[in-house]
């Protein structure tokens, strides 16, 4: 059978404009029945709506300040009350009377996909603000999306921003906390939503991190340039697809990886062997081979090596061109590990050599 579970009898949100509204909410739906409450000391409110009909029409009434104005398409959405929301809607409706747009409410004064072309336009034009703020501006919905009136987040931009939307003139104007005028475009272009990660390929390797969580080793790392031996440099790139792994290196005749290269690669398909424990006397070493210390990814911790486990691989040899990597035959069997740091905000991933020892003579980095 189907899930056929109706959504919560609720409107759910908090009014704000920086700080927290004290007022009355009211609600209106598509055959003009009205509802209402008074917010929380937060700006917090819930709408009780069982029996009405969406989309709805929201205001608040505030104890001081202006009517703000918002939407909700359906029952148990999150619908804010902002002064943004106010915004999208002034566009949504061509930029008339909102009020008037209440008073007669019926479900058809505006349309939902005019409210998110409206709120999109809005959102882009606040974008640096709320990025500054830790506010993903590409996924948040000035409507929808949940936030606290805290002076945090996305109340954080609110307490820095002024709205003045005028009628007559048919404009919007935002100026910040100070009364500067910052600058609203109506033909701003959306921001593009964010990407939608691509799912790893079937079989790839998932291996343990230095946190003792797991990271598919799928996607490139590559190395910063090197000197190996005194003459010349190299830059290497490690390409993992499932279980294709690809260790590409480029030679260079100059010491600064500049200039032409030549360029040789090794192709092996893996598959994981086991779990390795990493000793902490013997299984650090540095470019020479020496033991030695390890800086962590956020450039502070000192990974210790005897608390760390790594996932041991096998590799066949499926290909080998160029000079770097001359020798070894197709079908030729390589076991190997990498330490994946993930200590910091991004990924190192230190090779081994001759899965023998973690070495840090060149990491890879994400």
């Amino acid at each position: 059978g189907s899930d056929s579970t109706p959504p919560p009898s609720t409107l759910t949100g908090t009014a704000a404009t920086g700080a927290p509204i004290d007022g009355t909410v009211f609600v209106k739906d598509a055959k003009g029945a009205e509802k209402s409450i008074a917010t929380n000391v937060d700006g917090s409110f819930t709408l009780d709506v069982p029996g009405m009909t969406p989309p709805y029409l929201l205001k608040i009434m505030p104890s001081t300040g202006p009517e703000l104005y918002s939407y909700a398409s359906q029952n148990g959405q999150t619908v804010n009350l902002t002064p943004t929301t106010s915004t999208a809607m002034f566009l949504a409706y061509g930029k008339s009377d909102l009020n008037t747009l209440y008073v007669a409410w019926d479900g058809t004064g505006v349309t939902s996909a005019a409210v998110d072309d409206a709120e999109a336009v809005v959102r882009a034009n606040l974008e640096a603000e709320m990025t500054a703020q830790g506010v993903d501006a590409a996924s948040f919905n000035l409507f929808t999306s949940a936030f606290s009136a805290n002076s945090t987040g996305f109340d954080a931009v609110m307490d820095d921003l002024i709205v003045t939307l005028d009628v007559g003139a048919g404009t919007v104007a935002f100026t910040d906390a100070a009364g500067a005028p910052m600058a609203f475009n109506e033909a701003i272009a959306p921001i593009a939503p964010p990407a939608i990660p691509t799912p790893p390929p079937a079989g790839a390797i998932s291996v343990l991190t230095y946190s003792g969580a797991s990271h598919v080793l799928n996607g490139v790392y590559q190395t910063a340039c090197y000197q190996e031996g005194g003459s010349g440099s190299k830059k290497d790139t490690l390409t993992v697809t499932g279980t294709q792994w690809v260790n590409s290196t480029n030679v260079f005749t100059s010491t600064d990886c500049t200039g032409p290269s030549d360029e040789s690669a090794m192709a092996a398909d893996i598959s994981i062997l086991g779990t390795q424990q990493i000793a902490a006397t013997t299984d650090w070493r540095d470019g020479m081979g020496l033991p030695t210390t390890v800086q962590g990814a956020d450039g502070a911790t000192v990974l210790s090596a005897s608390d760390a486990t790594v996932t041991t691989l096998n590799g066949v040899l499926t290909s080998v061109t160029g000079t770097a990597f001359g020798g070894a035959p197709v079908g030729f069997t390589i076991t190997f590990f990498y330490m994946i740091d993930d200590t910091g905000s991004g990924l190192v991933l230190y090779r081994d050599a001759g899965g023998l020892y973690v070495s840090t003579a060149d990491p890879f980095m994400q």
